[in-house]
């Protein structure tokens, strides 16, 4: 699952991850991810961090962890990770983290290390 507020980089990210094998839904919401996670079963969430609508991704990286723990999950931001660390703390380190923009050899090389 890819949840991204922004419809360009959810076609990107959306045909990296199709390149790889995978079968690919999509949401441009916490809340819109929540709810189609409690309808299908999600093996990777790969979502931005920051978003505007209510719940950013760090929030939804939680939730996923604590009712669907055997989700991996990869974190991306167009921010410096140290800005991100200032916003949000330290939960950031419990999850792997891609930097925007990133190409196919990124997220691949993230999503071996992704918890």
């Amino acid at each position: 699952m890819i949840v991204e507020d922004e419809p360009d980089l959810m076609d990107v990210a959306a045909s990296l991850f199709a390149s790889m094998g995978y079968d690919v839904v999509t949401a441009s919401s916490g809340r819109e991810a929540i709810d189609m996670m409690e309808q299908l079963d999600v093996d990777i969430l790969f979502t931005d961090v920051v978003m505007p609508n209510g719940m950013d991704g760090l929030e939804l990286a939680g939730y996923t962890r604590s009712h669907h723990p055997g989700t991996k999950i990869m974190l991306a931001s167009g921010y410096p990770l140290p800005a991100l660390k200032q916003r949000h703390g330290q939960d950031l380190n419990d999850f792997a983290f891609v930097n925007k923009p990133y190409r196919l050899s990124d997220l691949a090389r993230t999503l071996r290390t992704a918890m």
